[in-house]
């Protein structure tokens, strides 16, 4: 099933390169900012396909560096957990916590408007 995702990821990619180049033409003028989100909503779900099961698996061995208790939690317990931490101020003062919030971040932020952390980085 694996590897079902990338020939998803490039259905959505063609999908939206469909709707964009030449259905959007077509749609009424009071339509056409629904055809960019939805277009929008397909790119943001072509880049999840392609980056989130890395993305999981790095912070997951992230989160478990902080919990070595935690070998068989999933990342939900393992984010669950650091998230009640920091509301605790567990971590206020641990760079390694920062930094591993700050990259998760970013890498979230680069599925859902890659261009903000572009520029955000320039």
């Amino acid at each position: 099933m694996e590897r079902d995702k990338p020939a998803a990821a490039d259905l959505l990619k063609t999908a939206r390169s469909l709707l964009r180049g030449e259905l959007l033409a077509y749609l009424p003028e009071a339509q056409k900012l629904n055809g960019l989100m939805i277009a929008n909503a397909m790119a943001i779900a072509a880049r999840e396909l392609e980056i989130v099961p890395g993305m999981e698996e790095e912070v997951g061995g992230s989160l478990r560096a902080f919990y070595p208790d935690m070998g068989t939690a999933t990342l939900s317990e393992l984010c669950n957990r650091f998230a009640g931490d920091i509301r605790k101020g567990h971590f206020d003062d641990d760079e390694s916590a920062y930094s591993a919030l700050l990259g998760n971040s970013r890498k979230r932020i680069a599925i859902s408007n890659p261009r903000y952390l572009a520029a955000s980085e320039s």
